[in-house]
């Protein structure tokens, strides 16, 4: 009996499969509406079983992988239309460019199959199947790292639509994505009438969701004694965040928001307090008045951590470095502790091949950011130690700690402003919390317009404040658990 996706693919299988890659995109945060991801990867899984020669297949695969990451990746349009008078016009490179570039990865993925399946698979789908799924994790672990790696939106992510299902991110993202696809393949088997197959993957399915069941613990975990976070989430937009005229209004609404009572009666006041990203506006290691003045939202006996520019000159006064850096400050406004971000994003901090581009960085300034050592421990008194991450740092899973494992915990420091309410900041956090599982190390994650979130390490949500939305979330610190 022929198969019903084939059937289907026969005419306009091109535009049909770009769609399908459009699809997919649906499964992701926010929806998760996870089915309909599967369904298109067992269509595309069709469209390349019945490709006839390699390019086919690699033309298949590239258009998935367009529709994919275009649907999946739109909101990164939003942050050219913060000063569209400079950058509207790179709207389509952003939108398309970017799409574009990804799908290759594609390209290569399909080519790959085909050339192997026909060589060594043609006559024993299953081992094809499960080749494929493997294949699928290995090209997404290629995206990870290739060019300085852009692991957004591993297709791993659809698994992750509840607590107990989202267990299964302790194998890795790769892992995850391998999985996930040979979902996909187990639908097509079915289709095409190798039940046996399919409802072997099925077990492999229900075996997972048990795992998870057994591994997440009915009770709370366990605080940090004598740690209590405030999270201060300003909801400042980015068009007003580097306006020098709203400068001191928006450090004082960030002062103003430390200083609110505990917000329950009954609530511990704060320990340490923690800002977004670039919260402080200007180079926060050459102005010791503004950071005095910054010190009026440390709490007592303990730290304000912050997000701000470090910048160094040489004797002329010309800037040597700058870098997006992350302080703790004390009650006297001294800096205590810095960490450097190490993985910059491309055209947003710094420019590739500035000399034959002739184009800037769409953040504010015409210097280029400098990156940081990598992932360090960061120690700040009162806290346990912490592994500090600026950004999308969060989403390079296997880079998000020094591999010391003295860190108990995860800070991430973000500014989502960029991209207003559509899914980006929803996937950012998902990808967060996928790291919280990870590693067993809660995360906790300050944004400046949202989301702001505390995961413990089975990435159980402990406290959010929505996107938009300014505010405090005062809690204790999860403590870090052993991942089995």
């Amino acid at each position: 009996m022929p198969n019903r996706l084939t059937i289907l693919s026969t005419s306009h299988s091109l535009l049909f499969t770009f769609l399908a890659g459009c699809v997919a995109t649906l499964g992701l945060p926010p929806l998760y509406f996870f089915p309909l991801t599967i369904v298109s990867l067992a269509f595309l899984y069709a469209q390349l079983t019945a490709a006839t020669d390699w390019r086919r297949a690699a033309l298949l695969a590239y258009l998935w992988h367009l529709g994919y990451f275009i649907c999946g990746l739109y909101w990164i349009g939003f942050a050219l239309l913060v000063d569209a008078a400079q950058f509207a016009w790179a709207l389509p490179l952003a939108v398309l460019g970017l799409p574009l570039v990804l799908a290759l990865f594609g390209a290569v993925l399909g080519a790959v199959f085909f050339i192997v399946r026909a060589r060594l698979f043609l006559s024993r789908p299953r081992l094809a199947g499960i080749f494929f799924a493997v294949l699928w994790g290995a090209a997404e672990w290629l995206r990870g790292h290739a060019f300085t790696g852009f692991p957004w939106n591993g297709i791993g992510m659809v698994w992750a639509y509840s607590d107990i299902s989202a267990q299964v991110a302790v194998i890795g993202p790769w892992a995850m994505a391998a999985f996930v696809t040979l979902l996909g393949v187990a639908l097509f088997w079915y289709g095409q009438g190798q039940r046996r197959a399919s409802m072997a993957v099925g077990i492999l399915v229900l075996a997972s969701l048990l795992f998870g069941w057994w591994r997440l613990p009915p009770d709370t975990v366990a605080a940090v004694d004598g740690v209590r976070l405030r999270l201060v989430q300003p909801n400042i937009a980015q068009s007003l965040k580097w306006d020098r005229a709203q400068a001191e209004k928006n450090l004082a609404q960030l002062i103003a928001l430390s200083q609110l009572p505990p917000q329950s009666p009954a609530a511990l006041p704060p320990t340490h307090v923690l800002w977004p990203e670039t919260a402080v506006p200007f180079a926060i290691n050459q102005d010791p008045r503004q950071r005095r003045a910054l010190s009026r939202a440390v709490p007592d006996g303990g730290a304000l951590i912050t997000g701000a520019p470090w910048i160094e000159r040489d004797e002329e006064g010309s800037i040597t470095r700058l870098t997006n850096s992350l302080v703790a400050l004390d009650a006297q406004g001294q800096i205590t502790a810095q960490f450097d971000k190490f993985h910059l994003v491309p055209f947003g901090e710094y420019m590739p091949l500035p000399g034959w581009l002739g184009l800037r960085k769409i953040t504010p300034g015409g210097t280029d950011f400098s990156p940081g050592p990598g992932p360090v421990t960061m120690q700040v008194a009162g806290l346990p130690d912490f592994s500090p991450l600026i950004c999308y740092e969060i989403i390079f899973a296997g880079n998000v700690t020094d591999g010391s494992g003295r860190a108990g915990w995860i800070l991430n420091v973000t500014n989502d402003g960029w991209y207003g309410q559509t899914a980006g900041p929803y996937q950012h956090l998902a990808m967060a919390r996928l790291r919280a599982i990870e590693t067993g190390l809660p995360v906790v994650r300050v944004a400046n317009t949202g989301i702001s979130a505390i995961f413990d390490g089975y990435g159980r949500l402990w406290a959010s404040l929505p996107l938009g939305q300014a505010g405090v979330i005062d809690s204790a610190l999860p403590r870090a658990i052993s991942l089995f």
